[in-house]
Protein backbone atom coordinates (compact mmCIF):
# COMPACT_ATOMS: atom_id res chain seq x y z
CA UNK A 1 0.00 0.00 0.00
CA UNK A 2 1.47 3.73 -0.65
CA UNK A 3 1.96 6.11 1.51
CA UNK A 4 -0.70 8.36 0.06
CA UNK A 5 -3.21 5.52 0.72
CA UNK A 6 -2.33 4.31 3.84
CA UNK A 7 -2.45 8.16 5.17
CA UNK A 8 -5.88 8.07 3.96
CA UNK A 9 -7.09 5.29 5.29
CA UNK A 10 -5.28 6.36 8.58
CA UNK A 11 -7.08 10.02 8.37
CA UNK A 12 -10.12 8.30 7.63
CA UNK A 13 -9.66 5.57 10.60
CA UNK A 14 -8.80 8.45 13.22
CA UNK A 15 -11.79 10.18 12.38
CA UNK A 16 -14.35 7.52 12.36
CA UNK A 17 -12.90 6.49 16.04
CA UNK A 18 -12.99 10.17 16.93
CA UNK A 19 -16.65 10.25 15.76
CA UNK A 20 -18.06 7.35 17.62
CA UNK A 21 -16.33 8.03 20.81
CA UNK A 22 -18.01 11.25 20.18
CA UNK A 23 -21.82 9.37 19.42
CA UNK A 24 -21.71 6.48 21.91
CA UNK A 25 -19.62 8.18 24.94
CA UNK A 26 -21.47 8.22 28.62
CA UNK A 27 -21.23 11.49 30.05
CA UNK A 28 -20.15 11.15 33.92
CA UNK A 29 -22.22 12.52 36.71
CA UNK A 30 -21.41 16.11 36.96
CA UNK A 31 -19.09 16.15 33.47
CA UNK A 32 -20.07 19.18 30.84
CA UNK A 33 -22.56 18.53 29.12
CA UNK A 34 -22.11 16.92 25.43
CA UNK A 35 -20.60 19.12 22.42
CA UNK A 36 -22.92 19.17 19.46
CA UNK A 37 -21.67 16.07 17.30
CA UNK A 38 -21.34 16.22 13.35
CA UNK A 39 -23.86 14.76 11.39
CA UNK A 40 -22.94 11.82 9.36
CA UNK A 41 -23.41 13.72 5.89
CA UNK A 42 -20.37 16.91 7.68
CA UNK A 43 -18.24 14.15 8.73
CA UNK A 44 -18.37 12.13 5.43
CA UNK A 45 -17.88 16.17 3.25
CA UNK A 46 -15.04 16.58 5.92
CA UNK A 47 -13.34 13.21 5.03
CA UNK A 48 -13.94 13.91 1.31
CA UNK A 49 -12.36 17.10 1.57
CA UNK A 50 -9.22 16.12 3.44
CA UNK A 51 -8.85 12.61 0.98
CA UNK A 52 -8.78 15.00 -1.93
CA UNK A 53 -6.93 17.86 -0.82
CA UNK A 54 -3.61 15.38 -0.73
CA UNK A 55 -3.22 14.25 -4.02
CA UNK A 56 -4.55 17.82 -5.21
CA UNK A 57 -1.19 18.94 -3.33
CA UNK A 58 1.01 16.23 -4.55
CA UNK A 59 0.12 17.27 -8.11
CA UNK A 60 0.98 20.75 -7.48
CA UNK A 61 -2.43 21.85 -7.07
CA UNK A 62 -2.30 23.94 -4.37
CA UNK A 63 -5.02 26.46 -4.40
CA UNK A 64 -7.63 23.97 -5.25
CA UNK A 65 -6.17 22.18 -2.39
CA UNK A 66 -6.54 25.09 -0.09
CA UNK A 67 -10.08 24.96 -0.90
CA UNK A 68 -10.59 21.17 0.16
CA UNK A 69 -8.81 22.26 3.47
CA UNK A 70 -10.25 25.00 4.31
CA UNK A 71 -13.65 23.07 4.04
CA UNK A 72 -12.29 20.22 6.46
CA UNK A 73 -10.43 22.81 8.64
CA UNK A 74 -13.88 24.05 9.59
CA UNK A 75 -15.38 23.82 13.12
CA UNK A 76 -18.34 21.45 11.64
CA UNK A 77 -15.77 18.99 11.19
CA UNK A 78 -14.91 16.09 13.82
CA UNK A 79 -11.26 17.58 15.86
CA UNK A 80 -9.33 14.57 14.02
CA UNK A 81 -9.85 15.87 10.65
CA UNK A 82 -9.85 19.52 11.63
CA UNK A 83 -6.24 19.25 13.09
CA UNK A 84 -4.85 17.41 10.04
CA UNK A 85 -6.66 19.86 7.84
CA UNK A 86 -5.52 22.75 9.80
CA UNK A 87 -1.78 21.74 9.75
CA UNK A 88 -2.03 20.91 5.69
CA UNK A 89 -3.44 23.77 5.22
CA UNK A 90 -0.54 25.96 6.92
CA UNK A 91 1.90 24.27 4.86
CA UNK A 92 0.12 24.56 1.63
CA UNK A 93 -0.44 28.31 2.48
CA UNK A 94 3.81 28.35 3.13
CA UNK A 95 3.99 26.89 -0.37
CA UNK A 96 1.21 28.79 -2.32
CA UNK A 97 3.58 31.30 -4.54
CA UNK A 98 2.17 34.70 -4.83
CA UNK A 99 3.31 37.56 -7.46
CA UNK A 100 2.36 41.38 -7.35
CA UNK A 101 1.89 43.08 -10.79
CA UNK A 102 3.04 46.50 -11.06
CA UNK A 103 2.19 48.45 -14.51
CA UNK A 104 3.75 51.74 -15.71
CA UNK A 105 3.52 53.66 -18.59
CA UNK A 106 5.21 56.70 -19.88
CA UNK A 107 3.54 58.66 -16.98
CA UNK A 108 3.99 56.61 -14.19
CA UNK A 109 2.42 53.54 -12.36
CA UNK A 110 -1.01 52.85 -13.59
CA UNK A 111 -4.00 50.71 -11.86
CA UNK A 112 -6.32 50.53 -14.51
CA UNK A 113 -5.01 47.41 -15.47
CA UNK A 114 -6.49 43.87 -16.39
CA UNK A 115 -4.52 40.70 -15.39
CA UNK A 116 -5.42 37.26 -16.87
CA UNK A 117 -3.77 34.42 -15.79
CA UNK A 118 -4.11 31.03 -17.88
CA UNK A 119 -7.30 32.78 -19.52
CA UNK A 120 -8.88 33.02 -16.16
CA UNK A 121 -9.38 36.69 -14.94
CA UNK A 122 -7.07 37.46 -11.63
CA UNK A 123 -7.67 41.68 -11.52
CA UNK A 124 -9.63 43.85 -12.16
CA UNK A 125 -7.58 46.27 -11.54
CA UNK A 126 -4.29 46.49 -9.85
CA UNK A 127 -4.18 47.17 -5.92
CA UNK A 128 -0.50 46.15 -5.30
CA UNK A 129 -1.94 43.40 -3.12
CA UNK A 130 -0.42 39.69 -4.04
CA UNK A 131 -2.25 37.28 -6.33
CA UNK A 132 -1.68 33.62 -5.50
CA UNK A 133 -1.31 30.99 -7.95
CA UNK A 134 -0.14 27.08 -8.46
CA UNK A 135 3.38 27.08 -9.51
CA UNK A 136 4.51 25.99 -12.79
CA UNK A 137 4.31 27.59 -16.26
CA UNK A 138 1.67 30.55 -16.78
CA UNK A 139 0.55 32.48 -19.55
CA UNK A 140 -0.04 36.14 -17.56
CA UNK A 141 -2.24 38.68 -20.14
CA UNK A 142 -1.98 42.35 -19.32
CA UNK A 143 -4.76 45.08 -20.80
CA UNK A 144 -5.15 49.00 -19.88
CA UNK A 145 -7.01 51.35 -21.92
CA UNK A 146 -5.62 52.86 -24.85
CA UNK A 147 -2.80 50.26 -24.89
CA UNK A 148 -2.19 47.37 -26.72
CA UNK A 149 -2.25 44.26 -24.56
CA UNK A 150 1.06 42.51 -23.63
CA UNK A 151 1.27 38.79 -22.85
CA UNK A 152 4.14 37.37 -20.92
CA UNK A 153 4.73 33.49 -20.15
CA UNK A 154 6.54 33.03 -17.07
CA UNK A 155 7.70 29.83 -14.30
CA UNK A 156 6.52 30.16 -10.96
CA UNK A 157 8.45 28.18 -7.98
CA UNK A 158 6.31 26.84 -5.34
CA UNK A 159 7.21 29.52 -1.96
CA UNK A 160 8.17 32.06 -4.12
CA UNK A 161 6.26 34.84 -2.37
CA UNK A 162 5.73 38.34 -4.09
CA UNK A 163 7.37 38.16 -7.09
CA UNK A 164 7.24 41.50 -9.11
CA UNK A 165 6.34 41.00 -12.49
CA UNK A 166 6.36 44.73 -14.01
CA UNK A 167 4.59 45.27 -17.27
CA UNK A 168 5.11 48.77 -19.07
CA UNK A 169 2.37 49.82 -21.78
CA UNK A 170 3.52 51.67 -24.86
CA UNK A 171 3.09 55.65 -25.42
CA UNK A 172 0.32 55.91 -27.91
CA UNK A 173 2.73 55.71 -31.12
CA UNK A 174 3.57 52.60 -30.14
CA UNK A 175 7.16 52.92 -28.43
CA UNK A 176 8.86 51.39 -25.44
CA UNK A 177 6.53 48.76 -24.80
CA UNK A 178 7.70 45.76 -22.18
CA UNK A 179 7.00 43.56 -19.55
CA UNK A 180 9.72 42.11 -17.02
CA UNK A 181 9.98 39.93 -14.03
CA UNK A 182 11.39 41.54 -10.86
CA UNK A 183 13.32 38.33 -8.62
Amino acid sequence: MSAARREKKTTRDVALAMFLGLVFATPSAGAAPPVSKPSGASVDACLKSAEQSQPLRAQGKLIEARTELIACSSASCPAAIRTDCTQWLAEVERALPTIIVRARDEHGDRSDVRVSIDGVSAATRLDGLPIPLNPGEHALHFEAPGTKPIDQKVVIEQSSRDRVITVTFASPDGRNQSSRTVE
